[in-house]
């Protein structure tokens, strides 16, 4: 039976929605290059309210985060360990059993990720990730065998616009510009214009 998360009981739906949860999450996201930023919730999730067992945690974990067998089996374990297991007795008594959740064969977490790094620079991969921010561009490179990122800001002139979306409220937007002038993503002809030659 699939349940709601309003019937999941409140000691579990605490402890997943606490700071120190989502700061843990954060972190593995971070660490493990996952994305979407959701794919740990959404497990987690599935997993308290029965969509799947304890025992298919780890095969669904290496289908939804994408990761490699030997890096998606580690982080299963860690969060095992540092998530799961602090609330067990609340999970057992919900009927989910932590201990059906096999990671006897996984590494430490951090052991594999400098496995990974290793290969990575072995191979001349560099991981980049760039970001749009009110200043401009940013690249973050990480390097593949220590891990440290290095930031480029890149000189990329921006236009802050207003984007109506409703009578009450409106948002904001930084957008690349050319040359001084605002890259156009559409441009909609007056609306006096469009009647006056319906009207004709």
């Amino acid at each position: 039976m699939l349940y709601t998360i309003k019937q999941i009981p409140q000691k579990i739906r605490e402890h997943l929605g606490s700071d120190s949860t989502v700061k843990l999450i954060g972190s593995f996201n971070s660490s493990c290059h996952i994305y979407p930023f959701s794919a740990i919730p959404s497990l987690l999730y599935q997993l308290i309210t029965k969509k799947f067992t304890a025992q298919e945690f780890v095969t669904n974990a290496e289908r939804e985060l994408d990761l490699s067998e030997d890096l998606s089996i580690a982080l299963v374990r860690e969060i095992k360990e540092k998530i799961l297991e602090p609330i067990h007795d609340e999970l057992m008594s919900w009927g989910i059993d932590t201990s059906h959740i096999n990671v006897t064969a996984a590494k430490n977490l951090s052991n594999v990720l400098e496995e990974n790094r290793r290969r990575l620079k072995e191979m001349g991969i560099t991981l980049e990730q760039e970001e749009l921010t009110p200043q401009g561009l940013r690249t973050i490179s990480i390097d593949a065998l220590s891990g440290e990122s290095k930031m480029e800001a890149k000189k990329i002139p921006i236009q802050r616009i207003e984007i109506p979306s409703s009578a009450e409220s409106k948002g904001t937007a930084f957008v690349p510009s050319k040359e001084g002038t605002p890259l156009i993503i559409h441009q909609a002809k007056p609306v006096a214009e469009e009647r006056s030659k319906s009207s004709l």
